[in-house]
């Protein structure tokens, strides 16, 4: 018996390890294509292996930056473009050779790759540019890094889990008409004098006309949310903007000095918004009362969609996807500064376990990117 228990929870660990490094990892595919130079042996030599191979691996990383649902990363990475590119070997890791060929009549070379984008060294170097830029060291802003350095800023953050979800049906509308007209002349002629005699002409005309056709109409399913656990947003952001330099004051504490609204009271209206929005009372209230109290000058707000429940097909774990938004927002003008989101999907035996490891790389996706976003803001 205890070795059964040993073995399970083993097997959990190990899925949990796994689960984590492949929510870390990307795969992606490209293919390099030289003229050879030099042959002497009718075959493309070494520096042409070497240069096709290169050319692959530029090509798989563009694919990686063209890849859905990470725009503010790319944002970031093409910003410092050589500094991704000039570290391509330590960001492209497991390569392996899927195909090659050698035209002799083109005297060309091609090769085809796949391989892992290391996404955890890809985080770890734009929040070691943030990290330079808040401390004014190079590559920062030319007026000594990041005007968030010095100045704390409030975090308020809002979770919501999808409770109920309702699926329609198709309508369709079949539409069908038909129409028919009709013509008929007839003509009588007598003789005079002949009333034996008598011509008589009739002619009629039928025409049909059916019209077959109509729509079908598709409605998105409905999804009705609840106010979700927000414990890992409100700890591991401010965390990780900690790590990167910048104050970060929860909500919490400023509610009583600076007169702000109670989450409480707006959690359940944040919950059912369509779009996972606050009130547009509360983001003026929260944004007035800022200004009023002068103890900071941004403010960020983090919100955390939950759903997409199910069982991985491969594995048969438990699936849920998580989506994180953040927002910042300066204080005196109300200006949107930066932003940024991210959707992760996490595995696990248990759907609670699914949902606190997406939220865990979600969270931390963000803040790396809100932190790199952040840098760049001017004093």
């Amino acid at each position: 018996m205890k070795r059964l228990i040993a073995l399970s929870l083993s097997l959990l660990l190990i899925g949990l390890f796994a689960t984590a490094s492949q929510a870390q990892t990307k795969i992606v595919r490209g293919e390099g294509r030289v003229v050879a130079q030099g042959m002497t042996t009718g075959a493309p030599g070494p520096d042409d292996r070497a240069a096709a191979l290169k050319a692959a691996k530029l090509a798989a990383w563009r694919s990686y930056l063209a890849m859905p649902g990470q725009n503010e990363t790319v944002d970031q990475i093409r910003a410092n473009e050589q500094v991704f590119l000039d570290r391509l070997d330590e960001l492209l890791v497991d390569v392996v050779t899927v195909d090659e060929n050698f035209s002799r009549e083109r005297n060309q070379y091609t090769v085809r790759i796949k391989a892992t984008v290391a996404e955890t060294l890809v985080g770890s170097m734009i929040r070691g540019m943030a990290k330079g830029s808040s401390a004014g060291q190079p590559g920062g802003s030319s007026a000594g890094g990041s005007a968030l350095g010095s100045s704390p800023i409030l975090v308020l953050g809002m979770a919501r889990e999808a409770d109920v979800v309702k699926s329609f049906m198709d309508k369709q509308t079949k539409v069908s008409e038909r129409s028919s007209d009709s013509e008929s002349n007839q003509t009588k002629v007598g003789v005079a004098g002949r009333s034996a005699v008598s011509s008589e002409t009739s002619s009629s005309t039928v025409r049909n006309k059916e019209v077959v056709g109509g729509n079908v109409e598709r409605k998105r399913d409905k999804v009705t949310y609840k106010i979700g656990n927000v414990g890992i947003l409100n700890s591991k952001l401010p965390r990780i903007l900690l790590q990167n330099g910048i104050k970060a004051t929860p909500y919490a504490f400023l509610m009583r000095p600076c007169r702000l609204p109670n989450p409480d009271n707006f959690s359940r209206q944040y919950a059912a918004s369509e779009m996972g929005e606050l009130p547009s009372n509360v983001m003026a209230e929260i944004q007035e009362n800022l200004a009023s109290c002068a103890r900071v000058k941004y403010w960020v707000f983090a919100s955390m969609d939950v759903g997409g429940y199910g069982s991985d097909p491969n594995t048969g774990m438990a699936l849920a996807t998580v989506s994180v938004n953040v927002q910042l927002f300066e204080v005196e003008s109300g200006a949107q500064l930066a932003s940024a989101s991210k959707d992760v999907a996490g595995r696990s035996a248990d759907q609670s376990d699914a949902i606190r490891v997406a939220s865990d790389l979600a969270v931390q996706a963000v803040g790396d990117i809100i932190t790199a976003q952040v840098a760049n803001v001017g004093r």
